[in-house]
């Protein structure tokens, strides 16, 4: 994945194609990740631009300038600090199942954040930490292996992102 041209900002300056997790994040939830991510820019060029920016309610037909496929809260970081730079209005897409449109834009930042499927459960305190990426079937399989139960809803397509649940 990733950018398959280079893209210009509303400054004309190029955009950076990736950029590491920075060290200070401390990985997912404070925890180490196992493989340190990267943003993935998506442009209107890549391949996979029309199916990033698809969404549930399918009469939306959004057009992004970019896409920020973001693996960490570092990368989230980062587009947010492209998306003020270039004064571009920013859309948080998760699993897409805003009814209005609201997980899009026409030529702004979508910071998409289903690469952030961490799930962090504490069985004893019955709390979870779940990544905004994971949808609601994921976190119920997680919570399965504890013997808990989720109360998040039944359509099991729809995403978390980024919650703090009781279980």
């Amino acid at each position: 994945g990733g950018i398959r041209a280079p893209m210009t900002s509303r400054m004309g300056e190029p955009f950076a194609l990736s950029s590491s997790l920075a060290a200070e994040d401390g990985g997912v939830f404070g925890h180490e990740q196992e493989a340190r991510g990267m943003t993935t820019w998506i442009g209107p060029e890549a391949v996979e631009y029309d199916e990033r920016r698809e969404l549930f309610n399918a009469m939306i037909d959004k057009k992004p300038r970019i896409i920020a496929a973001c693996a960490g809260p570092a990368d989230v970081r980062e587009a947010l600090e492209r998306a003020a730079h270039d004064r571009l209005a920013v859309a948080v897409r998760s699993g897409g199942h805003s009814v209005a449109g609201q997980s899009s834009n026409d030529d702004g930042l979508v910071i998409d954040v289903r690469p952030m499927k961490a799930i962090d459960i504490d069985a004893a305190a019955r709390r979870a930490r779940v990544g905004g990426g994971c949808t609601w079937a994921e976190f119920d399989a997680a919570a399965q292996e504890y013997g808990l139960a989720t109360t998040g809803g039944r359509v099991s397509t729809t995403t978390s992102v980024s919650t703090v649940v009781t279980l």
